[in-house]
């Protein structure tokens, strides 16, 4: 296990964030940023605690499970606890076909009462990490349960994991991102270069942030030569 952290180069360039290769423990690598970022996310955990961190995108399609994937596993090569990742996405649930793992039950089946945590939150092939998938999603939204019991989910993970990431759906209008991430402590934006305007970024962060989330940071996904203004002192 040594050998394999101590020999972790970079896996992939951005370009290929949005690749649905699946993730195993014999081929896995953690690359630099995707360690970067887990290193930051972690930092703070004597003073407040195990953090719960949603990543959300402004389009469909920008690599977010993939970032969520990558993040993850790097964050369980270095933390000393169990690490978690939720698919909270009903819309594009991914979590379970990149780990290999049953579809539910799950996050949905949790809200709705009918499933028990500990009953739901599978193993993956990578040591240190397990996944919470969608569970039965057809025709649901996280809109139609109450944002205190997405709380006390939350909590309740905490005991139990040093890091939890979500992949939240899209944060367009409307979405249930935003009722989500005001549950979190902390939100990612993740934003494809080339193909997100400025504008269109500010407008999503700003809106993320009425809706009370806490926005720590941005992923310039699939990057060439430029990086908008207000993402240069979130990285």
């Amino acid at each position: 296990m040594n050998e394999q952290r101590a020999g972790s180069d970079a896996v992939a360039e951005e370009q290929a964030a949005s690749s649905t290769t699946t993730i195993r423990k014999s081929k896995r690598k953690v690359d630099e940023q995707s360690l970067t970022l887990a290193r930051s996310l972690l930092s703070n955990r004597r003073l407040h605690g195990n953090p719960a961190v949603g990543f959300t995108s402004c389009n469909a399609g920008e690599g977010v499970s993939t970032i969520v994937a990558n993040v993850a596993c790097a964050a369980a090569t270095i933390c000393e606890e169990p690490v978690l990742i939720i698919d909270a996405n009903p819309k594009q649930p991914a979590i379970h076909k990149r780990f290999r793992s049953q579809q539910g039950p799950g996050w949905f089946d949790i809200l709705d009462g009918s499933e028990n945590p500990k009953d739901c939150i599978q193993a993956t092939e990578i040591e240190n990490l397990f996944v919470l998938t969608i569970g039965n999603s057809r025709g649901r939204s996280s809109k139609s349960f109450n944002v205190e019991m997405v709380a006390q989910l939350i909590a309740q993970v905490k005991n139990r994991f040093g890091l939890i990431v979500l992949d939240l759906p899209t944060a367009t209008d409307k979405s249930e991102a935003f009722s989500l991430a005001g549950e979190l402590d902390g939100v990612v934006l993740v934003v494809e270069a080339e193909r997100v305007r400025n504008k269109v970024a500010q407008r999503i962060k700003d809106l993320l942030e009425r809706s009370g989330a806490n926005v720590v940071g941005a992923v310039l996904n699939k990057r060439q030569e430029y990086i908008p203004n207000w993402l240069y002192s979130r990285l």
